[in-house]
This record gives C-alpha cells, sequence and structure tokens, in this order.
C-alpha cells in the first residue's frame, strides 16, 4: 500500500503497533477506555496538557505581500512531543564557507539541496516555530543567530530570490529574510532534519 504520506514499511510498522494494541486490550493488559481517550487525543494532535509540535511539511507557503514562492520543498510530517523531545534531531548547518568566513546564498542553497538523508526545512515549519508555545523547540541559545529555513524560495517584485529565517528580537522569534544575493556568515544556519 504505497501511499504519498508513508512508505510501505512505515505503514506496516503502524498496522503491527494498532494490532499490539488490540491484542492487549483484548487480553485485558490495556484498558479500553483509557486508551481510546490517549488516542483521541492522538488524533487531535495533543496529549493531556502537552502540544505536539507538528510539523506537516506538505502545505502551501503563506501569500506574503511582495513575496511569490518560487519553489517549496515538502516533506513528511515530524511530530514532537515535548516530553521526549531530542533536539538533535534539528540540525544547525554550516556550510565550511561560512566557519572560515562567509558564502554567497545563491551557493548555500546548491550545496544545500546536495546534502543526502537531510529535509531542509520551509515556510509552512517556519510558521510553527514563530508560535509562542513552539519556542521550546527552538535549538538552545540561538539569540544571537538567523536560522533559515532553505525549503522555500521566495522571488521579489524585482526577479531577486529570497529565503525567510527566525529571528530573535529581544522579546520573541520573529521572522526576517533575505536576498540570496547577500553573503551568508556563521551567525546564519540553515536549519535541517534527519531524514528518517
Amino acid at each position: 500500500m504505497t501511499s504519498n504520506n508513508v512508505t510501505d514499511e512505515q505503514f506496516g510498522k503502524l498496522c503491527r503497533r494498532a494490532d499490539e494494541v488490540k491484542r492487549r486490550i483484548n487480553e485485558g493488559t490495556l484498558a479500553y477506555e483509557p486508551t481510546m481517550a490517549k488516542l483521541q487525543e492522538l488524533i487531535e494532535g495533543k496529549m493531556g496538557n502537552k502540544n505536539f509540535l507538528i510539523l506537516s511539511g506538505d502545505k502551501d507557503p503563506i501569500t506574503m505581500n511582495g513575496l511569490t514562492v518560487e519553489t517549496n520543498i515538502k516533506h513528511d510530517p515530524i511530530v514532537f512531543d515535548p516530553m521526549v523531545f531530542d533536539p538533535s534531531k534539528l540540525e544547525l548547518y554550516l556550510s565550511p564557507k561560512q566557519i572560515t568566513g562567509s558564502i554567497k546564498g545563491y551557493d548555500l542553497l546548491k550545496e544545500l539541496k546536495s546534502l543526502k538523508d537531510k529535509v531542509l526545512l520551509n515556510d509552512g515549519d517556519l510558521e510553527k516555530f514563530l508560535k509562542p508555545e513552539n519556542w521550546k523547540y527552538v535549538p538552545e541559545n540561538c539569540e544571537d543567530k538567523r536560522i533559515y529555513f532553505w525549503g522555500t524560495i521566495r522571488r521579489d517584485c524585482d526577479s531577486r530570490l529570497h529565503v525567510r529565517c527566525l529571528a530573535w528580537d529581544g522579546r520573541g522569534w520573529c521572522w526576517g529574510c533575505d536576498c540570496l544575493e547577500y553573503d551568508w556568515y556563521d551567525y546564519e544556519p540553515a536549519v535541517l532534519l534527519a531524514n528518517k
């Protein structure tokens, strides 16, 4: 059963887990009502008082005045549970050229697209990180950085390409935008996720 959302292997694993839950309810080692309540919370994107961060990866970018979408790389959904979140899942990538000096945005984009087993997070993911309840998922000690979401590239009215970023303004996380004609330095990492 191939689908756009999961591989056959992932779907098989999901079915085996569901069968295990059914087996345990049937034998009495899991209580029916609490299990159903937890499943409903999971379906609704919350567990108890915890909020999950769900990076759906397949949404179209928001409309922005003066910036049209040039490219938008979509990815499989990613769910972060605040009780078991591992910040090492998010990688703040710097090109070797950024570490020793700078790199033009166009060259950095080519380098990022060539990385294997990495997911470039996109505009839809950035929008999730902008919500105050999701700030806990931003890697620590990043207030002095501009974190770029290279999965979405936009074009301005002068045909210049831009990428949006997450930036700290002293009160909270907000977004910024820079032109690919600019130089990128060591305080401007790309946020990536290891591919599953």
